[in-house]
């Protein structure tokens, strides 16, 4: 740090020595004072302003920042009446004057010239063309505010240009070309506005030892205007970014062009070149690990040891020679607030969606942000704690090394899912609803896997046997923990474990005979019964029943207490709007209070908040099945959060209306799986308006009753939707 500071110091000593004006007493040319020289009324000195010559080749003009009209006017009768020959003044200084423009104030009569100071000028907004200058060494042009822009004929023919100071203006671009026809050691364009860097000062310092200073500015990005090619790039000297707002040095690699990171450590570790980023806010992540993991090689390189991180808060103040591969990671939120970590270290990419309510798996998951090099990550998936009751495959399964799906409600477990999982080392499925897995799996490869099924209602009859003999055989994952699976059906095998219950027991082939005589007793009294309830059970019965009568004795639900103010609300896709417009007006003209959302739902508030309240406030959810709404994820999230709902209260309050079959291979799983399981309404079937009528709350009081206007017994009334 010492030998860095020092070095810094030298540098800039050397340039404020190389460009100081010569500060002399004032030596009289004729026997007079300066002042007597150049007082304002004997020798044309601009209004309001000093001049004082010094050995008759140094010029200073000082306006003191007080007004002078026509001042370049006035710098032109100066020379015509200077007392020495105008060609013999080598140095000038012009400061706190109204200076405009250097060319228009005469200037380039003074050919010797070796040394121009412009400080501190507030209407100097340009340095137009200094050739002709042609013998000049040093410029100084400081604090000019106005002062933006460095055009490229600037320095033109300035052969002997040696030391330019450009610091605090307000410079925001330099042409790509400006100085690389100068043979400069030494530019300062330090505490300007610079917000980007094109890859020039690179090439200037190739060519010999040179300090080239953006210190104190507001970079953050970086150019290559002119795609050079930076192959064999060999560069010399110092190039200071201090205390600019650079974050990822990788940033300089991808802005400048550098094909690989390699290429742009060369500038770090080159022994004639160092690139100084000393107090920028460097975040120290997976963005730039590539580069921090070689830097750490080189710790006793001067610009290399006094790196120290700024972002993340964790790291901040750590030297980033001393950081373990481990701590460099890359934090963000993901798949709707879940925390996704990149390790590149372990070539790991952990996805933290535990204790987040998720009823599915997110569709996708993000790739890995490293810009270099080339890492193929493996996911840690984390749906731990969450409310999961379906696990359907995903694409980036097949990248997992990790899936943890505890204590969550899934109840089954498909041949598809668990093939997108086979290249898995752990899968953790304790403490779920899984009561059997598909026999298929036994075609799968998973002897590599750890699979934990532990705390799970297993189901143990016979057409559950080759699931004892899978955990047996081995073909099994060989880290999975037999003994802990354990029957939960039928009751006599409660909390046996699977692989210590006989095939007998899974498959009893004998009954006791008072088991006999007893079901010989009970079978004509059992078969009246059963054809008495399976009447009454019957649901086109039940139908019947209720349009004939209006008697709704067997799964009535009002949702009593509930504070439910519709009796329904209708999820469809935009694309049958016309259809379900023509439903909503009969239903309310029966007295039905529906709720739709193109009408009813306020203006800005969230979608999903609104169809939550819709789905709350509402005694049913009416859901149209077409091809528009399986292909809408509007649709289907709503159709998945009314099937929850239903699941975890054990109510039966969504109604399927099928207005279009769908194919079954085109359906989400948690739709294939309620179809299966659970009777729907089809559009076109007869007797359809009294199914949906049986489906829907009874009419309150002081409403149309469904016969109101229409016969049950009516052709009208019983026709189909769909004609």
């Amino acid at each position: 740090m010492i030998m860095l500071n020092s070095l810094r110091l030298g540098l800039l000593a050397l340039g404020t020595l190389l460009g100081t004006m010569l500060a002399v007493e004032c030596q009289p040319v004729t026997g007079r004072s300066c002042e007597d020289i150049y007082s304002r009324k004997t020798r044309n000195c601009p209004s309001n302003c000093t001049c004082l010559l010094s050995n008759q080749s140094g010029l200073h003009i000082d306006c003191d920042g007080k007004p002078s009209a026509g001042f370049e006017s006035q710098l032109r009768d100066l020379w015509e009446t200077f007392p020495a020959p105008v060609s013999l003044v080598t140095e000038l200084t012009i400061s706190h004057s109204p200076l405009v423009n250097l060319q228009d104030a005469g200037t380039c009569s003074l050919a010797s010239l070796r040394k121009l100071n412009l400080t501190v000028n507030h209407n100097l907004a340009t340095l137009g063309r200094l050739g002709c200058f042609s013998r000049l060494e040093t410029l100084w042009a400081e604090t000019n505010y106005r002062l933006t822009a460095i055009d490229n004929d600037t320095f033109d023919g300035l052969t002997e240009l040696k030391i330019i100071h450009l610091r605090d203006n307000w410079i925001t671009s330099i042409h790509p070309e400006a100085f690389l026809r100068v043979p400069a050691t030494y530019i300062n364009l330090g505490a300007n506005a610079f917000y980007s860097l094109d890859i020039w000062p690179l090439f200037l310092l190739t060519e010999k030892k040179n300090y080239v200073s953006f210190r104190n500015n507001l970079i953050s990005q970086f150019t290559n205007i002119q795609n050079l090619s930076t192959s064999g790039l060999k560069a010399s000297g110092i190039l200071d970014l201090t205390y600019n707002q650079i974050r990822h040095m990788s940033d300089l690699a991808r802005g400048w062009g550098f094909d690989q990171e390699q290429d742009i450590l060369q500038l770090f570790i080159e022994g004639t070149f160092y690139l100084d980023l000393d107090q920028n806010p460097l975040t120290c992540d997976c963005v730039d690990y590539e580069i921090i993991t070689k830097l750490k090689w080189f710790p006793r390189v001067p610009m290399i040891s006094v790196l120290q991180c700024y972002d993340p808060q964790e790291l901040r103040g750590e030297h980033i020679v001393n950081l373990s591969d481990s701590s460099v990671v890359c934090h963000q939120r993901c798949c709707g607030g879940c925390m996704c970590t990149e390790q590149p270290s372990t070539g790991s990419y952990l996805v933290d969606c535990k204790d987040r309510n998720l009823c599915q798996v997110p569709v996708s998951v993000p790739a890995g942000t490293a810009r270099l090099g080339n890492i193929n990550y493996r996911y840690n998936l984390s749906f731990r704690n969450s409310t999961l009751h379906a696990l359907e495959a995903r694409d980036y399964f097949r990248s997992a090394s990790v899936a943890d799906f505890r204590n969550n409600h899934i109840h089954s477990l498909n041949y598809s899912t668990l093939a997108s999982l086979e290249a898995t080392s752990v899968v953790l499925l304790d403490d779920n609803d899984l009561g059997y897995l598909d026999p298929n799996i036994t075609d799968l490869d998973l002897t590599n896997m750890t699979l934990s099924l532990e705390n799970n209602p297993w189901h143990c009859s016979c057409e559950d046997l080759w699931f004892k003999h899978w955990l047996l055989s081995n073909n099994a994952p060989k880290g999975i923990s037999s003994q802990k699976i354990k029957c939960a059906k039928p009751p006599a095998l409660f909390n046996r474990e699977i692989i210590h219950v006989s095939d007998e027991e899974f498959c009893p082939s004998s009954v006791d005979i008072s088991i006999v005589v007893s079901i010989a007793v009970c079978i004509p009294i059992t078969t009246v019964l059963l054809v008495t309830l399976g009447i009454f059970a019957n649901f086109r019965f039940r139908v019947w029943l209720y349009a004939k009568t209006k008697w709704h004795p067997f799964d009535l639900d009002e949702c009593i207490g509930e504070k439910k103010e519709y009796d329904a609300f209708v999820s469809y896709a935009e694309e049958d709007s016309e259809w379900v417009t023509d439903l909503i007006e009969r239903l309310e003209a029966e007295g039905y209070k529906i709720l739709c959302h193109v009408r009813d739902f306020p203006p800005g508030m969230p979608t999903t908040e609104s169809v939550g309240n819709a789905v709350n406030t509402s005694k049913r959810t009416i859901c149209v099945l077409t091809p528009d709404f399986v292909n809408s994820a509007m649709c289907n999230w709503e159709f998945v959060s009314v099937l929850n709902n239903d699941l975890l209260d054990n109510k039966r309050r969504l109604v399927l209306l099928v207005k279009e079959l769908v194919p079954e291979e085109d359906r989400g799983l948690s739709l294939r799986g309620y179809m299966r399981n659970y009777t729907y309404i089809e559009a076109w079937a007869d007797y359809f308006w009294d199914r949906l009528r049986y489906s829907l709350p009874l009419n309150k009081e002081g409403r149309l009753s469904p016969q109101s206007n229409h016969s049950a017994d009516s052709t009208q009334d019983n026709a189909p939707l769909l004609a």
